[in-house]
């Protein structure tokens, strides 16, 4: 076994901590990249309050709620998660409902894929 001085171990230990910090650094950017990316996806997700006259394939309803803020984007973001995992590219007939004395907003649709 090759015997390596005390500076010899400090430098190789050195190294390998700043290959792995560039290795974090890369996965780190990576996966910051990925998200953006989901996130310009589910954006791009039209929602319809009507049904549509076009030519389109039924995947299944998406629902999306909210407690005490009624926030209608948090909602039509759930509603965008679900439609993607789907496959859908549109959402049609959406539609809120307040529950528990306005303190809930619960909002419905259909996700479908445009022909």
């Amino acid at each position: 076994m090759k015997k390596i001085g005390v500076i010899g171990l400090v430098l190789t230990l050195g190294l390998q901590t700043s290959l792995a910090f560039a290795y974090d650094f890369t996965n780190k950017l990576r996966l910051k990249k990925e998200a953006e990316v989901y996130q310009t996806q589910l954006k791009e997700i039209p929602i319809y309050r009507e049904k549509l006259d076009v030519p389109y394939t039924l995947l299944g309803p998406v629902r999306g709620q909210d407690m005490m803020t009624t926030k209608k984007a948090a909602i039509m973001y759930q509603m965008r998660e679900q439609a993607h995992q789907m496959g859908a590219n549109a959402i049609m007939e959406f539609h809120c409902d307040k529950l528990l004395r306005k303190t809930l907003l619960q909002c419905e649709g259909f996700a479908i894929h445009l022909k």
